[in-house]
């Protein structure tokens, strides 16, 4: 072999040897983003993380999905233990929420076990926030605390967006806001969809108002304060019972028997049902039991606003006297 074939090979050899460690290089560079990742039709990175919200409530997980879409990754967490509202969740939620992008509570000492957590307080959203006071107001001195030192819950003062959808429309704008701030690209379009969801919001308190409006000589009895914050809201004029069905059944009917008073039937409304070994004595007495779902207890009720359209459905029944009292047995 002649001195200059050895050289050729020995040239060939080497460009071979570098193409390949150039591709190589090339790809490595690719697989780790230095030219560039790879976007989707969207616009927008395949390999984005997805901000993690935990939510503590059913109509809180539904105002998430329909405003972050497949934006974000929403969390139920229902960690109010039944009986005892100041027990701290358990430590898989409390690790849930320490891992998300921002924790949505109600505030207003609807969660008065949060004084007994350590939580960051910058991943904190309290939809109760803002110019709160111009949508729900007490009266002074209406209230109850948690406990001996537990955070104060003003009667009246509407926390939960079941109740009064006005509030609902403004913790859908906090909503909003918070998810605009964890996803800034996103924020037109978290814009549009929040402004779909208040229209819809809005034209059921309208039929909730008109509902209300048309009971008329029918006396109302509301289990819990939640119910007569609610018929504060919408104007119904109501009785409160203060005794709970599930801790003195006799004196609860002692107590419905002698608020009904002359009327010959009445209304009760209650957000869970009766206990049924009161179911009877209730009827007997001369009332029709309606139970308004919050999703508190139910929470597979899935669609927030399919519920409150099923309660406004049955309060239509008792002014349309498709559901109608019966006298009291003598």
């Amino acid at each position: 072999m002649s001195g200059s074939d050895s050289l050729r090979q020995k040239l060939i050899r080497t460009l071979t040897t570098g193409a390949v460690v150039t591709v190589t290089a090339s790809l490595a560079l690719v697989g780790c983003g230095w030219l560039g990742s790879r976007t989707s039709d969207t616009g927008r990175r395949q390999d984005r993380t997805r901000p993690q919200l935990v939510v503590l409530s059913e109509a809180h997980r539904f105002m998430a999905t329909r405003i972050g879409g497949d934006s974000v990754t929403v969390d139920l967490q229902v960690v109010e233990a039944e009986g005892s509202p100041q027990k701290p969740p358990a430590r898989e939620s409390i690790l849930a929420m320490h891992n998300a992008d921002r924790i949505l509570v109600n505030g207003n000492g609807q969660e008065p076990w949060l004084e007994k957590v350590s939580l960051p307080e910058d991943k904190l959203v309290e939809l109760s926030s803002g110019e709160w006071n111009e949508v729900a107001s007490a009266p002074r001195g209406m209230g109850h605390r948690h406990g001996p030192g537990g955070a104060m819950h003003r009667h009246g003062l509407v926390t939960r967006p079941w109740l009064d959808l006005k509030v609902a429309t403004h913790q859908v704008q906090i909503l909003r806001e918070a998810l605009s701030a964890l996803s800034p690209e996103d924020e037109p379009l978290f814009r549009k969809r929040a402004a779909v969801l208040n229209d819809e919001l809005a034209l059921l308190d309208h039929q909730f108002q008109v509902t209300v409006d048309r009971f008329s000589g029918l006396t109302v009895l509301v289990v819990g304060h939640d119910l007569s914050a609610f018929s504060q809201r919408y104007g119904l004029k109501t009785v409160p019972v203060l005794e709970r069905p599930d801790d003195e059944p006799e004196l609860f009917l002692q107590e419905l028997e002698q608020k009904r008073g002359a009327n010959a039937a009445a209304l009760l409304l209650l957000t869970a049902p009766l206990p049924v070994k009161l179911q009877q004595p209730v009827e007997n007495l001369g009332f029709l039991p309606i139970v308004l779902h919050n999703g508190v207890e139910t929470h597979s009720a899935g669609d927030f606003l399919e519920l409150l359209r099923i309660n406004r459905q049955t309060l239509d029944g008792v002014v349309s006297g498709s559901l109608s009292p019966s006298a009291p047995e003598r």
